[in-house]
């Protein structure tokens, strides 16, 4: 049985995902699509960014690292065709119906975020998009993994809202 609207999207380990077309896409990083993936790391559950290249991968960012899993972890997918979309964060609060992805130790929730910044290739600019996570006590600091290294976004991010 698939259940419809807001509950019906599902973090799925990759065995278990159908087809590439229910993934939520989370970004991109000038060549690939950026899925939103989900481990447990040290007591918490994290959110990060997956690439569906031959080898799946998953990149958690914590405590200032940025951890790649090969195995156990799961990937976003709206199997029941929920409507979702990107909205901007207020930086304030968390937006009704922001889609929760993890948690931490103590319990506080994670929610999925992204936000999109320039960078240089072969001498030309390109936007890319990278997710991450807004804690419901600091909604002013998206994390995010990149470069090996975790890093904090303080403006311009959005957060994934279900309708």
């Amino acid at each position: 049985m698939i259940v419809s609207g807001c509950k019906s999207y599902r973090y799925l380990p990759p065995s278990r995902v159908i087809r590439n077309e229910t993934l939520v896409q989370g970004g991109s990083d000038g060549k690939f699509a950026v899925y939103l993936c989900r481990a447990n790391l040290f007591g918490h559950i994290i959110l990060g960014k997956a690439i569906l290249t031959p080898i799946l991968r998953c990149w958690l960012p914590h405590d200032g690292k940025e951890y790649l899993l090969y195995q156990n972890f799961e990937i976003l997918s709206n199997v029941g065709n929920a409507k979702m979309k990107w909205i901007r964060g207020s930086g304030q609060v968390i937006l009704n119906g922001s889609v929760p992805g993890g948690r931490t130790a103590d319990g506080e929730t994670l929610y999925v975020a992204r936000f999109s910044h320039s960078i240089q290739d072969s001498n030309k600019s390109k936007r890319i998009f990278v997710p991450g996570y807004v804690t419901e006590g600091n909604p002013k600091i998206m994390k995010y993994s990149y470069g090996h290294k975790e890093k904090e976004c303080k403006s311009n991010y959005e957060v994934l809202v279900c309708e």
